[in-house]
C-alpha cells in the first residue's frame, strides 16, 4: 500500500515568510498566509509512512526494524506538533485554523502508527505464549532429573544403613532414608528468557542450593552434637530445610554442616523500565 502524496507534501515553504505569521498586527494576513505554512514531508518522511504501512512482522530482526520505525513515525509526529505549535502562542484566536491544517498531516501518520503498534504487538504475544510452551516443557525434564536425583540420595542412606553395624546409626540412617524417598521434589524453576527482543535493563539472580556431598558425615555430626537439625526436618526431608541454610550462609555451610556444600547459580533476569 503506498500514501497518496498531495502537491503541498512536494512544497518547501519559505521559513522566513512565516515570521509574520508571529505579529499580532498581521492576524487578518495569517488566515491566508496560513494555507502556504504546512508542514512538509522530506523524502524521507514519505518513504518512511510507505515502508511502515507495508511492513510485516517475518523474524526477530524484523520485529525490532518495527520498533525502530514506530519510534521514526512517533518523532514524525512530534515534528509535525512542533511545527504547528509556534503558530498558536500569541495568536490564540487563530487556534481552530491551526488545529485543522495539523490534523491533515496528522492522519497520515496516525492511522499508519496505529496499525504497525498492533502488527507488533500480535507477533510479541504469540512469541511469549511459544516461549512459555518451551520454557514448561524444559521444566518437566529438570523436575524429572531432579526427582531422580532424590531418589538416588534415598539408595545411598539405604545402602549406608545396611553397612552400620551400629544400631542406633542404622536405625537413623533407615529414617532418613525413608524420608528422603517420600519426598517429591522440584527443579528450580526455568528462568523464562523472552526470546523477542527488548531494549530494558537488567539484572542477576542467584539461586543457593544445599549439596548432600557425605550425608553420613552430616548425620554423625548430628547425632554428636556438632551440629543442629531440625528434626521435623529430618522427618519430612532434608532438602527444602538445607537449601535454606545454603541461602544464609553460602559457602560456609561446611563450617556449620559437615558433608555438606553450597551450589550458587546465578543468571540473567530481565526487567521493563518504567515508561
Amino acid at each position: 500500500m503506498s500514501l497518496p502524496v498531495s502537491d503541498r507534501m512536494l512544497m518547501v515553504p519559505d521559513v522566513d515568510g512565516l515570521q509574520p505569521l508571529t505579529q499580532e498586527e498581521k492576524v487578518e494576513a495569517i488566515a491566508q498566509a496560513l494555507g502556504k505554512a504546512t508542514f512538509v514531508f522530506d523524502d524521507d518522511d514519505v518513504m518512511l509512512l510507505a515502508t511502515a504501512s507495508d511492513f510485516a512482522v517475518t523474524d526477530k530482526d524484523a520485529y525490532t526494524r518495527g520498533f525502530a520505525m514506530l519510534g521514526e513515525l512517533g518523532g514524525l509526529r512530534k515534528r509535525i506538533d512542533a511545527w504547528y505549535t509556534r503558530f498558536k502562542g500569541p495568536i490564540n484566536r487563530l487556534a481552530a485554523v491551526v488545529d485543522g491544517v495539523k490534523r491533515i498531516d496528522a492522519t497520515q501518520v496516525d492511522p499508519v502508527k496505529e496499525t504497525l503498534s498492533k502488527t507488533l504487538a500480535t507477533w510479541k504475544i504469540a512469541q511469549d505464549e511459544r516461549d512459555r510452551r518451551v520454557a514448561a516443557a524444559e521444566q518437566r525434564v529438570r523436575d524429572a532429573a531432579a526427582q531422580a536425583e532424590q531418589q538416588a540420595k534415598a539408595e545411598t542412606l539405604r545402602r549406608i544403613a545396611a553397612a552400620e553395624e551400629d544400631a542406633a546409626l542404622r536405625a537413623a540412617f533407615e529414617h532418613e532414608a525413608e524420608s528422603v524417598a517420600a519426598v517429591v521434589v522440584k527443579a528450580a524453576p526455568v528462568e523464562q528468557v523472552a526470546s523477542a527482543p527488548k531494549v530494558f535493563g537488567g539484572s542477576i539472580k542467584t539461586n543457593w542450593s544445599c549439596q548432600f556431598d557425605d550425608i553420613r558425615e552430616l548425620m554423625q555430626a548430628w547425632l554428636d552434637g556438632r551440629c543442629v537439625l531440625d528434626e521435623q526436618a529430618i522427618i519430612d526431608g532434608l532438602q527444602a530445610s538445607m537449601d535454606v541454610q545454603a541461602a544464609a550462609l553460602g559457602h560456609r555451610i561446611g563450617q556449620s554442616y559437615p558433608g555438606c556444600s553450597a551450589v550458587a547459580e546465578s543468571g540473567a533476569v530481565a526487567r521493563r523500565k518504567p515508561r
